[in-house]
């Protein structure tokens, strides 16, 4: 009997295929046909036969499936549309928080992946690295990361290791060019190895890559560069010069940078050139290390084997720095968000990134929360819709696609008014965060998709909670009339959403206080020297560091005095590894920065000089100099009695108090002071108050008559220091915008919830008014819930913003604490907005006439 049957295969498939009032009626109609056919066409022709209906079968299945899912869909879409058209006011609310949450995500996106691909359009950028040092000394947190190899080692790590196929040295060149008798300060003039444009992707716009770097004084420069210098003139072949003596002549025009990328360029020199400015040997020292070193190694080169044989090599090349050194290979595309920081978890650019996102996140559970909230408060509006539906035959899967549907829908429409308003805030977006990102970056297949996505997903996550709670509803019960709606649960859930967004807005508002407050301590934090009224000049030119032009300037009524020095208060000039009387082994790897000033600096600064004295001699060589060390410096030593001791190859003769020269996030270091040998880098001139403007030019004139290859730039010493908290005050600026976002959001939302239940309790309230209730105890009864929400916000969020202050403050060496005040006004700031919210609604209804209201009812 089985030989007459069809296969059974495809049987089994028939029955998973087939809906299920189909399913028997047609698999027992072929296996008729089948046993009919093989009769009288044989077993080949029958089984041709059988599996060509099951093909056409299965194509009409799917045929009429896609025709009945088109139809759905469409129904769906009227559904959704038709509903949002009805209830309009709250669909507008919905709306709102959706494209405000959106939009954030959105900047938030743009600005993550232009921080996370730079560099990453060079055509080897996998295998290109930079050499990195990791210097054991006790700084900081124990070791120091620099960027820093000594010249030599290019050539030989090129000779020794053939993992290597190019590398170039990177070194920072001259900062003043004159170019038809115009003088220009830069800060983008490098010099390079020829084969730096073999290793990175800079194309030359003009110049042959192979030879525009080949001889000394040779020089390529930007397109950018060339425009200001030369105009739209062909640069090739003209000259400029550095430094007012150097000659180079222009032999390739580089199309401009990308903007994402590390380096900072608009002139490149070959390297050779230091060799005929400096000396020949100053390219093969193993003791200078104040060269970048870009290497491109081979593919699926082991970077862990190839970094173990670094400190044999340099051993035994001569390396003169500490034997603890230890060199390793960083990736190109890691330069810039990670900089010179191995522990990624103190690196500033990744807390950045990790804070906004956190941010942008809790902003849009804000904005999916309210639209929870809302539909599961209007629920009893739709509930006879759902169950006329149910009744006519939907399934609750169907009913719960609709709803989701529909948020998505929702979010989706959020999305396109998102794209317009992120494309006309992003250039104030940019200047605030001091970058140039592209709005045609949102249509990257990677970038649109993830937005794509995160749209979709928002819409299923605003509109899951409401299509399972919808959809659960007995029709019926509604229909006749005695279904119970659970008042109490419903009520306690939409409390719980409202809670959790204002717990959201209260944290986002405490910690934006916070940040505000560590900014207001820095500011008003005294440094420990004096900062008014006091600007710096740098020295470029050696000429002006005399007394003639200190005494010319001196000569103005609004200049108070001046001092020579080769660093500041808030500028140090170096780092180093001194020795000292009784110093132990261990304590050689202490680091200490240092700086040389003239005695005038410590009274032109009113830095206080706490033990001994300043300096009573000139240095007349290297082992009778004497050195002023701060109190830091002595405590890191442990002496009790300073003065008299030897300090490197001199005496300590003097302790100064402690100063900050750099921002409050790092802790006070180690420092010593010598006497100024030679000419100051660096005039300090302390000026009156009152007409600044005459003051400059003064000072500007001045500086002309004595130097005339170099421009005039000054800066003031409030200036850099308010510099250095650049970063607070934009973290604080963006944290404002943000928590002002989440809580315009989470009362959007709550003034919509208020509207609805204003609305259902109309009856109630026009009752209590005939009964004597005034318009005050409405809303007072009203604004009495909200004010409980508020207050259960406030007790949920404290704990956990004062957790997350704490740990952002811990990062600062120098640090205040959050305060009561901070705490009390973020809730007060919610309480105050949502009473408000809730207020306008109530009060439209309370004022009413109840016999109106009663009447309708």
């Amino acid at each position: 009997m089985k030989k007459n049957r069809p296969p059974a295969a495809g049987q089994k498939f028939l029955r998973k295929m087939l809906p299920f009032n189909e399913r028997k009626y047609i698999t027992e109609g072929l296996e008729d046909l089948f046993a009919i056919n093989l009769k009288d066409r044989g077993k080949a022709l029958t089984l041709l036969w059988y599996w060509k209906e099951i093909l056409c079968t299965t194509i009409v299945m799917i045929k009429d499936n896609l025709i009945g899912s088109v139809i759905m869909l469409k129904d769906y879409l009227k559904i959704a549309f038709r509903n949002m058209r009805k209830n309009k006011f709250y669909t507008l609310i919905n709306f709102i928080s959706l494209t405000m949450g959106i939009t954030g995500s959105l900047l938030v996106l743009l600005f993550i992946d232009h921080e996370l691909n730079y560099d990453k359009f060079h055509v080897n950028q996998e295998n290109i690295y930079r050499m990195i040092l990791e210097h054991p000394v006790k700084f900081a947190k124990g070791r120091t990361i620099f960027s820093s190899t000594p010249p030599a080692m290019k050539e030989a790590m090129v000779n020794e290791f053939p993992e290597i196929i190019n590398a170039s040295r990177y070194k920072n060149g001259p900062g003043i060019i004159k170019c038809d008798n115009d003088i220009y300060a830069v800060n983008n003039f490098k010099y390079v190895d020829p084969e730096f444009l073999s290793i990175f992707s800079f194309p030359l716009f003009n110049g042959d890559p192979g030879t525009v770097l080949s001889e000394p004084f040779s020089l390529v420069i930007t397109e950018k560069e060339a425009i200001k210098l030369f105009g739209y003139q062909d640069p090739i072949g003209k000259t400029i010069i550095a430094d007012g003596k150097y000659e180079f002549t222009i032999k390739g025009v580089l199309k401009d940078l990308p903007v994402k990328t590390c380096f900072d360029i608009g002139f490149l020199a070959p390297i050779e050139t230091l060799s005929s400015i400096r000396g020949k040997d100053y390219l093969i020292n193993w003791g200078n290390i104040s060269f970048e070193l870009f290497v491109e190694l081979r593919a699926n080169t082991d970077l862990m084997e190839f970094e173990n044989k670094l400190p044999n090599f340099i051993k035994r090349h001569g390396y003169t720095g500490n034997p603890k050194d230890h060199y390793m290979f960083q990736e190109v595309s890691d330069v810039h968000l990670i900089g010179e920081e191995i522990d990624i978890v103190d690196n500033r650019r990744i807390q950045t990134l990790l804070l906004y996102s956190a941010v942008a996140f809790l902003i849009l559970l804000i904005a999916c929360l309210n639209y929870m909230n809302l539909t599961t408060a209007r629920s009893t509006v739709r509930s006879k819709e759902v169950s006329i539906r149910k009744v006519v035959g939907a399934k609750r899967l169907e009913l719960i696609k609709q709803f989701i549907g529909e948020s998505i829908i929702l979010s989706l429409l959020a999305l396109i008014i998102s794209l317009t308003v992120v494309r006309l805030v992003l250039p104030y977006f940019n200047d605030f965060i001091n970058r140039e990102l592209a709005f045609a970056a949102v249509f990257n297949a990677k970038i649109f998709i993830t937005l794509l996505f995160l749209s979709i997903t928002v819409g299923i996550v605003s509109g899951a909670y409401p299509a399972f709670y919808l959809s659960s509803f007995m029709p019926q019960k509604i229909l006749k009339g005695s279904y119970s709606y659970n008042k109490k649960s419903g009520v306690i859930s939409r409390n719980t959403l409202i809670i959790i967004q204002y717990v959201i807005s209260i944290v986002l508002i405490i910690c934006t206080f916070g940040i505000y407050d560590q900014i207001r301590y820095m500011s008003e934090m005294d440094p420990g020297f004096s900062k008014d009224c006091i600007l710096t000049i740098g020295l470029r030119d050696q000429d002006l560091s005399s007394q003639a032009f200190l005494d010319e300037l001196k000569k103005y009524p609004n200049i108070i005095a001046g001092a020579y020095s080769n660093g500041t208060p808030v500028r140090t000039w170096g780092g180093d590894l001194p020795d000292w009387e009784g110093q132990t082994e261990d304590e050689k790897e202490t680091l200490f920065l240092n700086m040389q000033v003239e005695n005038e600096f410590f009274d032109f600064y009113d830095i206080p000089i706490v033990e001994g004295e300043i300096f009573t001699r000139e240095n007349t060589g290297p082992e009778n100099r004497q050195y002023i060390l701060n109190e830091t410096a002595v405590k890191t030593i442990g002496w009790e009695n300073p003065i008299g001791k030897r300090f490197r190859r001199g005496v300590i003769v003097g302790v100064v108090k402690d100063f900050h020269y750099s921002s409050v996030r790092n802790r006070i270091k180690p420092l010593w002071i010598s006497r100024l040998s030679g000419k100051g880098r660096i005039l300090s001139l302390k000026i009156a108050s009152n007409d600044i403007t005459s003051t400059l030019k003064h000072i500007e004139n001045t500086w002309k008559k004595f130097s005339v290859n170099y421009p005039f730039s000054y800066s003031f010493i409030d200036e850099q220091i308010n510099s250095m908290y650049e970063t607070e005050r934009k973290l604080g600026t963006s944290m404002t915008f943000c928590s002002l976002i989440a809580i315009v959001i989470a009362t959007i939302g709550l003034f919509g919830l208020t509207s609805f239940i204003a609305e259902q309790k109309t009856k109630e309230i026009s009752i209590r008014k005939v009964l004597g209730a005034t318009v005050p105890n409405i809303l007072k009864m009203f604004s009495g819930e909200v004010s409980l929400w508020i207050f259960l916000a406030t007790i949920i969020a404290v704990p956990s913003a004062w957790f997350i202050t704490a740990k952002w403050l811990n990062s600062y060496a120098y640090r205040t604490h959050l305060s009561l005040l901070s705490v009390v006004s973020a809730a007060l700031i919610a309480q105050l907005i949502a009473v408000v919210a809730v207020c306008m609604h109530v009060f439209k209804t309370a004022r009413k006439n109840p016999i109106d209201s009663l009447r309708y009812e």
